[in-house]
């Protein structure tokens, strides 16, 4: 849908316009999986998507769904690749002095 709208509006503005309600309602519903989060900063001038994600990050294009709000994502079916939410992870120390993620 974000893609169709990209390629159908005439204008910036327009474009805006018709993105912003579904998005939001998209992000209210947990339905923001990283796929979409790329198209969509790809796609849509910095300005805008800094003002719809109400971020100030510098680069978008390394911008990670597990960057924004959780319940923004928590509906989606495209999760990280590995199946693990990092959100929640943490570095342990073994007593060897190796050191492991433990989810």
């Amino acid at each position: 849908y974000f893609t169709t709208i990209s390629k159908c509006a005439q204008s910036d503005q327009l474009y805006f316009n018709l993105l912003e309600k579904p998005f939001q309602d998209c992000c209210r519903r947990g339905l923001l999986g990283q796929k979409a989060l790329v198209l969509l900063c790809r796609n849509t001038p910095e300005a805008f998507m800094k003002k719809l994600l109400n971020t100030n990050v510098n680069d978008l294009r390394k911008l990670h769904v597990n960057d924004l709000p959780p319940e923004w994502s928590s509906n989606s079916t495209h999760r990280p690749q590995s199946g693990k939410d990092h959100r929640y992870t943490k570095r342990v120390t073994h007593n060897t002095g190796r050191q492991r993620i433990r989810y």
